[in-house]
């Protein structure tokens, strides 16, 4: 089952008539679609995220990386047609299948706006409270079943899973799902059959996202050193694509690499899981993140100090502008610093090399140089500098 042409001009006709809306067109000015039905897309799409959640949960890797391509269809459907307002009274319906397919074809944080549109004290799907559970799993809020059919096992379900994103051990979960599941294909409506499939698939995917999963295998650290961290209510319990990205290239095994990602991509979660990666497998205990300006600078400073709140063996410092007498005791300290003794210093490229002329020595304690907003750097005295020092280190650009 895939999306033919006439499918995909349906889905275009589908988004301009969502665009008339989000820029304030004029009724009278927007497109006619009297000749078109877009509602007939239903079926297929449906059926393309019932296919991928099978597919899923029967573990057959070639057909799920065939179907989600074909999935991101669906989801952009679901989206349009939601906001193209040509059928009143499916919103939820919509939002709640919607943000379900952009997650399986791993686009979260689309999901996460589409499911934050809902209301999920008036969601009812008439459908035995799966959707609940369904919104529970995709927006990480552990909450209580406390109607329908399935009370203790979706319950069960949940409490399992919550306590899998706590401590790491899902074990018997999947024959929980597996009995419910067994239990809905007998009894249920078609709704029942359809959403706790999607459940399952879901599941599934966020057990292989998990950091507990995903962190250790790339970063080639055993789950114990990093379970202080991942147990940390501030450390991010899932990667996104993106972090995945850089994990399948190595870069969490101490590659050098030059990145480049969009905003809300996750930069500032993938620069702490590059610097924690360095300081557990021991190739660094000094980290410098290079910034362009000073107020960047600070604020990448406090989204270090938050993220490595409580952590007495990691010390998160700054280069000011006019060098004081304590940054020259603390770089001292530095030069003398035993391994016992992460440091993430964040400096403007101009501080730094002034730092390294006063200090040469410094340059062979750098473990780990990560350049923000590399293209910064890139063009006139200030770019040659920087990125043609007199000493290179292993460095990381994002």
């Amino acid at each position: 089952m895939k999306p033919e042409n006439r499918s995909k001009h349906l889905l275009s006709i589908t988004r301009s008539k969502a665009k008339m809306y989000e820029y304030s067109v004029p009724k009278n000015d927007h497109i006619d679609i009297s000749d078109y039905d877009p509602s007939k897309l239903y079926i297929l799409t449906i059926g393309l995220i019932g296919d991928l959640s099978f597919y899923i949960i029967e573990k057959n890797q070639e057909k799920i990386e065939e179907v989600k391509e074909n999935l991101k269809f669906a989801s952009q459907f679901f989206d349009a047609f939601l906001q193209s307002k040509l059928k009143e009274g499916h919103s939820d319906y919509l939002k709640l299948i919607g943000s379900a397919s952009y997650y399986l074809c791993d686009l979260q944080g689309s999901a996460s706006v589409l499911l934050n549109s809902l209301n999920y004290y008036s969601l009812d799907l008439s459908c035995n409270q799966l959707d609940k559970a369904i919104y529970s799993i995709l927006g990480n809020q552990h909450i209580e079943i406390v109607e329908g059919q399935y009370i203790p096992e979706l319950n069960n379900i949940l409490a399992i899973y919550y306590r899998f994103i706590q401590t790491g051990d899902i074990s018997n979960l999947v024959d929980h799902l597996s009995a419910l599941r067994d239990r809905i294909y007998w009894f249920g409506t078609d709704r029942e059959i359809l959403f706790i499939d999607i459940l399952f698939a879901i599941i599934f995917n966020k057990r292989k996202n998990s950091s507990w999963v995903s962190l250790p295998n790339y970063s080639r650290l055993d789950i114990e050193l990093w379970r202080p961290i991942i147990s940390k209510n501030s450390f991010i319990k899932e990667l996104w694509s993106s972090q995945h990205l850089l994990g399948q290239q190595g870069i969490y095994q101490g590659k050098s690499a030059v990145i480049q990602m969009p905003t809300s991509a996750g930069k500032t979660k993938s620069t702490e899981i590059i610097i924690r990666s360095s300081f557990l497998s021991c190739r660094a205990n000094l980290a410098i993140i290079v910034a362009p300006f000073r107020a960047l600078c600070n604020e990448i400073k406090n989204d270090m100090i938050n993220a490595f709140e409580g952590e007495e063996n990691i010390k998160v410092d700054e280069f000011t502008d006019v060098l004081q007498i304590d940054e020259m005791d603390n770089l001292e300290i530095l030069l003398n610093n035993e391994a016992d003794i992460n440091t993430i210093l964040v400096s403007t490229p101009e501080k730094l090399y002034f730092i390294l002329k006063q200090a040469p020595e410094l340059a062979s304690k750098i473990g780990l140089m990560i350049y923000d907003e590399g293209h910064q750097f890139d063009s006139g005295e200030r770019g040659v500098t920087i990125m043609y020092p007199e000493k290179r280190t292993n460095k990381k650009i994002f």
